[in-house]
């Protein structure tokens, strides 16, 4: 701080005079040392001229209030400022100075203070002879040399040149001290008198300098503040649940702008990222990034992620296949600290859904002899390919066409057909179980129904599934399409007719049909178009009028209005997952799927979406098409197409992503990824059955009869199999399906014949087995496979016997006798018997009858009865009675009555 020579009070900088005693402060040398804070570097030489008075440097001016020299070449008297001293507005200056040296207030943040280009002359304030008085308040012109620090520090106060009284100055004579006289005129603003130089004030450069770095300092230490007093943290956008081949999108925020973060699986595997970022210019993203990052999205595969201006970062990691299932945590750290962020997140695999409806198929009364058709609906509500077969259960007369089927993730419902034969049954109640089995799970359908008389009168009967349609929730200007099935379970055909009643949002693409008997169900498909609709549930009826009578089918939809104001959104796509199954060296069944992606809020001038596809393992097997869509809104429909042919066994996994973008910016939620996964077998299943024909021969009282067959899988992988039966009743299977029958294995089934009271005859069966890859829904090699079984049914057996009677009567005196009785099968097949022992009269003696041959046997015989008395109670002259019973294998036994006297006459 610089000291009056006068009276030593404290100067200011650049004092010129001393604000306690009036003293002019002429000369640098006058002062008693420099004691302050001003450095001396910044004080001139005596011979050293100012920036200001060097005449190569140009005059400054307003640009509003600049003189014209020739109008006015001298200052009138008027113009001449008194050179009074004002002590106050010393102080005041004082004051200002002060606070400027201090850095307050900031950024010239005073509400008081005007601009640094315009401020005024202070009267009072001593001046050098000459100084004219410039009226208003002028302002250096934007662009002038005088104005550049102003423009880079808005409201500061800027530095002018030196006044040309200090020693500083010495192209301008020094001012002598005040007088009361007027200093004589100048001879115009170009002279080098000291009356035309410019009013002193603002600040040198040194302190500007040092008001800018504080604020520097300032705004970088807010900064950090900010960022280093909240914690880090990182969040899925979406579920924490994800399967393998997936993908978790993360989003951290709070980190330290410009910082590096590096993703760490369980703390243990690094992890690299899949992300794009689009960012968006701000102040604060200015200082760690320059601007062509600011605005250069970035969209690769990293090992560390750089985070944003504004302390946020998103990316995309793949779930590898080879993590294992369960709760893991992911963990975000930067480089430049020990600060870090936990999420944990689940990996759970797939899995098909079986849906089957309805649960009960009740065909009513149905004449003897017709064949009405039903329909159960099969649909995938799961998160994987659905193979699906189904069988009747053994109910013969039950029989079933699209009986098996793939159902991809998203893709729309199969109806299987269920007709009820009823020729070969007699009247009377019926009931069946339809066994649906997937890999998505297994279901139950009870079939049932009542055999009626004929009617000499046919009759139609309507019946429709499902009988009600729920479209769930749909925004405005969506639509979506159901199907029923109409069936016709009697034996006139069925005119029907449908409407939608006053519901001119539900649209049919048949409203009228005539379904003949037995015939497959007309399928009917309804769309409803939300376009028209006011927000919340919403219902409907499909009526359907027949001369089978009439039904009505409950339609029923929420609609849901979005936001005028979204931001342009990409929406997540159809599926977020695709699995496809092959065997080596082909392609898979379903080579191809489809997605769908749209777009909801405002999007002027459409969006286009491009997908971009990444194999994590094997090369070149996944395509998507097209490679870039374009739409205003709704959404866009991409084929997702798998070539395995050329790969080795393996699971392979990839991702595609879909980016958006709306007119040159990436738009929100952009871009999603669905995962893909291939798996590749080794070899495919092979279907094998031996014998392939079998033989039976039979009478129509003989028990049941039963033989076996093999059914064997030679190939490399698993097969599902399934063995229908085109026979009458009386002949069956013990399995009908079979799923997962792995490579090299085999099965025996058994076909059962009951020949009971079946009309005698030659009768020919075939058992047909198919088999499809559960991986592809393909029919294997050696599919369909066929058991041909012939049937020779002849008359029952019937024993005939030559005698039911046998009296012996010996030669006097003799006590032994003997007859036979033969056995014939005057039926066919072969006759069995069963000889019992005898039963004697009562009160009699026994033992006294064998037969033989006794107890079982079979065909023609020829049995021996033998009496004898001998040693025995027997008396003379007394007949004795004995019966001996036959039972044959068919029909009434039959008994045998022997009579046995011994006479002795002497």
């Amino acid at each position: 701080m610089d000291r009056c020579t006068n009276c030593s009070s404290k100067l200011p900088l650049y004092a010129q005079f001393c604000g306690q005693c009036g003293s002019v402060i002429s000369n640098a040398r006058e002062l008693q040392g420099n004691t302050g804070d001003y450095p001396t570097a910044y004080v001139l030489a005596d011979d050293k001229p100012t920036t200001i008075s060097n005449p190569s440097n140009p005059a400054l001016w307003n640009n509003g209030e600049r003189y014209n020299a020739a109008a006015r070449s001298h200052w009138t008297q008027e113009e001449v400022i008194p050179q009074t001293p004002n002590p106050d507005s010393d102080e005041e200056e004082e004051r200002r100075r002060r606070a400027a040296m201090m850095g307050l207030p900031l950024l010239g943040a005073m509400a008081d203070q005007l601009p640094a280009a315009g401020v005024p002359l202070v009267h009072g304030t001593p001046q050098f002879g000459g100084v004219p008085l410039v009226q208003g308040m002028p302002a250096f012109p934007v662009g002038s040399p005088g104005s550049s620090v102003a423009q880079g520090l808005p409201g500061a106060v800027p530095h002018t040149p030196l006044p040309g009284a200090g020693p500083w100055s010495p192209s301008y004579p020094h001012t002598p001290p005040l007088s009361p006289s007027i200093p004589t005129r100048t001879s115009g603003p170009g002279s080098s008198s000291p009356g035309t130089q410019p009013a002193p004030g603002g600040l040198p450069c040194g302190i500007v300098v040092l008001i800018l770095a504080v604020v520097c300092l300032i705004i970088v230490g807010t900064i950090g503040g900010l960022f280093f007093g909240l914690p880090p943290a990182i969040s899925i956008s979406g579920s924490s649940d994800v399967a393998p081949g997936g993908a978790l999108h993360l989003h951290g925020n709070n980190f330290v702008p410009g910082s590096s973060v590096t993703l760490m699986l369980d703390d243990a595997i690094p992890l690299a990222s899949y992300s794009y970022h689009q960012a968006v210019y701000s102040p604060a993203s200015s200082l760690p990034m320059s601007l062509s990052e600011q605005f250069t999205p970035t969209y690769a595969a990293h090992k560390t992620i750089t985070v944003s201006g504004n302390g946020t970062f998103d990316a995309t990691i793949p779930v590898s296949t080879s993590w294992s299932q369960g709760r893991h945590t992911i963990r975000a750290k930067e480089d430049i600290s020990s600060r870090s962020a936990v999420l944990h997140f689940n990996i759970n695999v797939p899995v098909a859904k079986l849906l089957a409806k309805p649960s009960d198929l009740d065909f009513g009364q149905i004449e003897q002899g017709s064949k009405p058709v039903m329909s159960v609906v099969v649909n995938n509500g799961g998160e994987r390919l659905l193979t699906w077969q189904a069988n009747n259960g053994g109910a013969t007369w039950l029989k079933l066409q699209l009986a098996s089927g793939n159902i991809p993730i998203g893709a729309t419902a199969q109806f299987m057909y269920a007709t009820a034969d009823t020729s070969q049954l007699k009247v009377g109640v019926y009931s069946a179980t339809l066994h649906i089995t997937s890999n998505g799970g297994n279901s139950l359908v009870n079939v049932k129904l009542e055999v009626v008389p004929a009617s000499p009168n046919p009759v139609a009967q309507i019946s429709v599934t499902p009988n009600s349609l729920d479209f769930g929730t749909l925004n405005v200007g969506q639509q979506l399409t159901k199907s029923v099935a109409v069936s016709n379970s009697g034996t006139l055909a069925l005119n029907w007719k449908a409407d939608s009643g006053n519901a001119n949002w539900v649209t049919l693409d048949t409203k009228s049909q005539t379904l003949q008997p037995g015939a497959l169900p007309n399928i009917v498909k309804v769309t409803v178009d939300t376009t028209n609709l006011t927000a919340g549930p919403q219902s409907a009826a499909l009526n359907i009028t027949s001369n089978g009578g009439n039904l009505q089918v409950s339609i029923k939809v929420v609609v849901n209005i979005p936001l005028t104001t979204q931001p342009c959104t990409l929406q997540a796509p159809s599926v977020a997952r695709m699995a496809f199954l092959a065997n080596q060296g082909s392609n898979p069944g379903l080579a191809s799927q489809s997605l769908t992606i749209g777009i909801s809020g405002t999007c002027p001038g459409g969006v286009t979406i491009t997908p971009t596809v990444t194999m994590a393992s094997g090369s070149s097997w996944l395509a998507v098409s097209p490679s870039a869509a374009t739409i205003t809104s709704g959404s866009a429909t991409f084929k997702v197409a798998v070539t395995s042919s050329a790969l080795a066994p393996a699971t392979y996994t990839g991702s595609i992503s879909f980016a958006g973008v709306n007119g040159g910016t990436a738009v929100s939620n952009s871009p999603q990824l669905v995962g893909i996964s291939l798996t590749v077998t080794e070899k495919p299943p092979v279907l094998a059955v031996n014998p392939s024909k079998l033989t039976f021969n039979l009478s129509n009282g003989d028990q049941s009869a039963t033989q076996p067959f093999q059914i064997a899988n030679t190939g490399g992988a698993p097969l599902n199999w399934t063995a229908t039966l085109d026979a009458p009743s009386f002949v069956s299977i013990k399995s009908r399906v079979g799923t997962n029958l792995a490579a090299g294995a085999s099965i025996t089934d058994n076909v059962t014949v009951n020949p009971a009271a079946i009309q005698a005859g030659s009768y020919l069966v075939t058992v047909t087995i198919d088999a499809v890859d559960p991986l592809t829904g393909k029919v294997v090699s050696g599919s369909p496979a066929t058991v041909a079984v012939t049937i020779t049914i002849t008359q029952p057996p019937l024993m005939q016997l030559s005698t039911q009677s046998l009296d012996f009567t010996p030669a006097n005196c003799l006590y032994s006798a003997s007859g036979t009785v033969a056995i014939t099968n005057n039926g066919g097949g072969t006759l069995g018997w069963n000889v019992a022992d005898p039963v004697y009269g009562s009160g009699q003696p026994t033992g006294w009858l064998t037969v033989a041959p006794a107890g079982q046997g079979s065909g023609d015989a020829t049995l021996t009865f033998s009496a004898d008395g001998t040693g025995s109670q027997l008396q003379f002259g007394q007949t004795y009675t004995a019966t001996v019973t036959i039972t044959p294998s068919v029909g009434d036994l039959q008994t045998i009555t022997v009579s046995f006297a011994i006479i002795c006459l002497r």
